[in-house]
């Protein structure tokens, strides 16, 4: 299995920050995301999407809101 730290310095700055900040926090949302990197919540959806696709990231929904995920480094 690759080292997730290796396949994340592969990726784009945005997505290296959201993951160093998920590492730290364990779970957050894009709100929580936004205000932490400053970046639009356009740039964070494609980070996660990223870290999704490359299976370092999960999105876990909120089952008070449907409408919003929380997101987690996979274990």
């Amino acid at each position: 299995m690759t080292n997730p730290l290796l396949l994340v310095e592969t990726m784009p700055p945005s997505a290296r920050l959201v993951y160093h900040i998920l590492q730290a926090s364990k779970i957050m949302n894009t709100r929580d995301l936004e205000s932490e990197t400053q970046y639009s919540i356009r740039t964070i959806r494609y980070a996660l999407q990223r870290l999704i696709n490359a299976h370092l990231v999960i999105q876990v929904p909120d089952m008070t809101d449907t409408r919003r995920s929380y997101y987690s480094i996979v274990s």
